[in-house]
């Protein structure tokens, strides 16, 4: 795969006109399109995701600042004096991050539907809008395919959310690991083995993630409302129907808080917990803009 990154300065006017199809898309559906800062005083709350850290000084005193790994924080701040479907397609910055489909510097698509949508057809909706019936040979139809489901059908290997029963199965399969490695570890690697099998005939998202991997998503009966799109192999969207209690949105704080040098956290909580439903999702806009140039024949 090519750069993936240069690409929208290789073909600029086709990069505008992919952009202004996205805006346009979200406008017609009513969405306020925002602008949220760049610069938090706070880290991201996810483990393995590490933010860019600088040095400013304010008023004459210096200060430890973050660039934003997401609009995430402060689009849904924002959500508490604003309740109204919002997004925003904006630079986003995380550390330690190389290879081809990723990026230190990289461009995100952010939305907040507070109307509840299926936030998975809304996506379905933007690809057909973007490529019609299909990405070259691959169909804009979405599957849905539920993560218990896609370990048996792409690996072989019956799921169990218990470390010791999933590390049996692995073994069971002829897979390796560490025994050291711990249940999250585990999955990590296993996606790693699943991912280039996902989105190969037409799009893909997986759903119905276990509860231990749903991030601020609802949880109901053991599964996450959190869902993941692929094309060809390649994440290209993640998001999820949001948490709207606020002590789990507070025990998730205080266990970031571990690993994250978190200065206020009820501050934090504050800004992301809203005590009403709805839906959010992210979108790579590189990573699919690389099958929209594909798509018109700009990269072989």
């Amino acid at each position: 795969m090519i750069d993936i990154f240069s690409l929208p300065l290789k073909a600029p006017k086709l990069y505008e006109e992919f952009i202004d199809k996205i805006r346009g898309f979200y406008k017609r559906l009513g969405y306020t399109e925002v602008f949220t800062p760049y610069i938090q005083d706070e880290p991201n709350l996810e483990k393995y995701i590490k933010p860019v850290e600088i040095d400013i000084t304010y008023c004459g005193k210096k200060e430890k600042a973050y660039l934003h790994t997401s609009p995430e924080r402060s689009m849904k701040a924002l959500l508490k004096t604003y309740k109204s479907n919002i997004f925003q397609i904006a630079k986003v910055f995380r550390d330690e991050e190389c290879g081809n489909l990723n990026s230190i510097e990289f461009t995100m698509l952010e939305c907040y539907n507070v109307e509840n949508v299926n936030a998975i057809n809304e996506i379905s909706k933007l690809i057909f809008e973007l490529f019609g019936e299909n990405i070259k040979d691959i169909l804009t139809k979405p599957k849905l395919t539920p993560f218990e489901k896609a370990f048996e059908e792409y690996l072989g290997v019956i799921f169990s959310e218990d470390e010791d029963i999933l590390k049996n199965n692995l073994i069971s399969f002829g897979y390796e690991f560490d025994d050291s490695d711990t249940w999250e570890e585990l999955i990590d690697k296993m996606m790693v083995h699943m991912q280039p099998k996902l989105g190969k005939s037409q799009i893909e998202f997986l759903t119905d993630f276990p509860c231990k991997l749903g991030v601020l998503s609802t949880c109901k009966d053991g599964v996450s409302k959190r869902f993941e799109l692929f094309i060809d192999g390649v994440e290209i969207a993640n998001g999820w129907v949001e948490e709207t209690n606020y002590e789990k949105i507070k025990d998730i704080v205080e266990n970031a808080s571990n690993y994250k040098p978190i200065k206020d956290k009820e501050k934090l909580v504050k800004d992301y917990h809203n005590g009403f439903s709805y839906a959010g999702y992210s979108i790579g806009i590189e990573r699919l803009f690389y099958f929209y140039a594909t798509k018109m024949g700009v990269v072989g």
